[in-house]
C-alpha cells in the first residue's frame, strides 16, 4: 500500500502523511514503463514520458512548481508524484481545493488563527501551512483565488514567512509550495484578475499535464489500469479492441476523470467478462479527421451495449436506437452477430 493510502481526507484539506512509509523510488527518466510513484500516473506516449522527466527535474529542485492542465487530467496526481521523489517524501502532503474556500475563510485557513481573534475562536488554530510542515503545500485551482488571498500568497513565497489570524508575530514556513490550474494564467493576468508578481513566483518551473485526446494512445492501459483497480468490486474484466477502439473517438472533455466514471458505469451494469461496449451516456461529437469508419464503428459499438442491455431483444433495442428492427437484423448479419449472443 502506498503513503497515500492511509490519507486522511477532509474537505477542503486533504493530508497525507507519509512519515512511516518508505521513500518512494528514484525514477529514471529513460525507462519507458506506464506506471511511476506506486501507480499514480498511468501512461507510455511521448507526452507523459515529458511529464515523467519534468517531475523527476522538479523533485530534485527545491522550488516552486505549477501544474497546468484541463479538468480531470490529474493535476494532483502529479503534484504527489513530485512530493514523492523528492527529499521531502516522508512529510505531510497537504491539498486544498483554493476554490471550497469563501474568500473570507482563506486567511484562517490557510495561515491558521490564535484564540480571540474573531468570534468564535475559543482555542488556537493552525493553519494548513503548519499543517504541511516541512512537507508540500498543494494549492489546486490557484486560479480562483480573490485579488486579497492573492497578495497574502505572495508573502508567504517571497519571504516563507506568515502570520496566522490575531498573532502579531510572523512565523516562518518550511513547506514547499505546488500549486494547479485549469486557468490560462497569462491571460488572467493580462486582465488583471491574477497577480503578475504571484504568477513570476509560482511559474518557477511549470508541468502541463496533457489532455486525453492528446495521449489517447495511453487509453488502452488507463483503461486496464481502472478495471484493475475495480477488479475486488467487480471482479476480473477486460475490454474488447472494438470497445477500446470505439472510446477513442471521442474527445473526452472530462479527461480521464471522465474516463474512469464511464468504466465504473459500464462495470455496475455489464456483467460479461469481456466488456464490448462502453456506457458512455454523454453524446459527444467525434474527433475531428476520425474517418467515417471509426464513426460507423462508434455506433455499432453503441449498438452492442444496447442488445446487451435488452438480452438480444430486437424489437425494443431497434427502438431505442432509433432504427427499423431490419435494418439492426442486417447490421448484425453483416457482423456475424447473432441475438443469441446477448441473451
Amino acid at each position: 500500500m502506498t503513503p497515500l493510502a492511509a490519507a486522511t481526507l477532509t474537505s477542503p484539506l486533504r493530508v497525507a502523511d507519509s512519515s512511516r512509509a518508505s521513500p518512494a523510488p528514484a525514477y529514471d527518466p529513460a525507462a519507458s514503463a506506464p506506471l511511476t510513484c506506486a501507480g499514480l500516473l498511468v501512461g507510455s506516449s511521448r507526452g507523459m514520458r515529458d511529464v515523467r522527466v519534468r517531475i523527476a527535474r522538479c523533485a530534485s529542485r527545491d522550488v516552486p512548481v505549477l501544474v497546468t492542465g484541463e479538468t480531470g487530467t490529474g493535476k494532483e496526481l502529479v503534484a504527489r508524484s513530485v512530493h514523492l521523489q523528492s527529499d521531502r517524501a516522508r512529510e505531510p502532503f497537504v491539498a486544498v481545493n483554493c476554490a471550497a474556500i469563501a474568500a473570507p475563510l482563506f486567511e484562517s485557513e490557510v495561515f491558521g488563527a490564535q484564540r480571540g481573534a474573531y468570534t468564535g475562536a475559543t482555542r488556537d488554530r493552525p493553519g494548513l501551512v503548519a499543517a504541511a510542515g516541512s512537507g508540500t503545500l498543494f494549492l489546486d485551482e490557484v486560479g480562483e483565488l480573490a485579488l486579497d488571498a492573492q497578495a497574502k500568497l505572495l508573502r508567504l513565497l517571497d519571504a516563507q514567512h506568515y502570520r496566522p489570524v490575531g498573532d502579531p508575530r510572523e512565523h516562518r514556513s518550511q513547506a514547499r509550495i505546488i500549486a494547479a490550474t485549469n486557468r490560462d494564467l497569462c491571460g488572467e493576468v493580462e486582465k488583471g484578475n491574477f497577480r503578475r508578481d504571484l504568477f513570476y513566483r509560482l511559474d518557477v518551473a511549470n508541468i502541463h499535464m496533457p489532455a486525453l485526446r492528446e495521449r489517447i494512445s495511453d487509453l488502452p492501459l488507463l483503461v486496464d489500469h481502472f478495471l484493475e483497480r475495480a477488479a475486488d468490486e467487480f471482479g476480473h474484466r477486460k475490454a474488447s479492441r472494438a470497445a477500446l477502439e470505439a472510446l477513442s473517438l471521442y474527445e473526452w472533455p472530462g479527461n480521464v476523470r471522465e474516463l474512469e466514471h464511464v468504466v465504473t458505469r459500464t462495470l455496475m451494469w455489464d456483467d460479461a467478462f469481456e466488456i464490448e461496449a462502453f456506457d458512455v451516456r454523454v453524446k459527444q461529437r467525434p474527433v475531428e479527421g476520425r474517418c467515417a469508419a471509426g464513426r460507423a464503428q462508434l455506433q455499432w459499438s453503441e449498438a452492442v451495449r444496447v442488445l446487451r442491455t435488452h438480452r438480444g431483444r430486437l424489437s425494443p433495442s431497434a427502438e431505442q436506437l432509433g432504427v427499423s428492427v431490419r435494418t439492426l437484423q442486417r447490421r448484425m448479419r453483416e457482423l456475424g452477430m447473432n441475438a443469441r449472443d446477448f441473451r
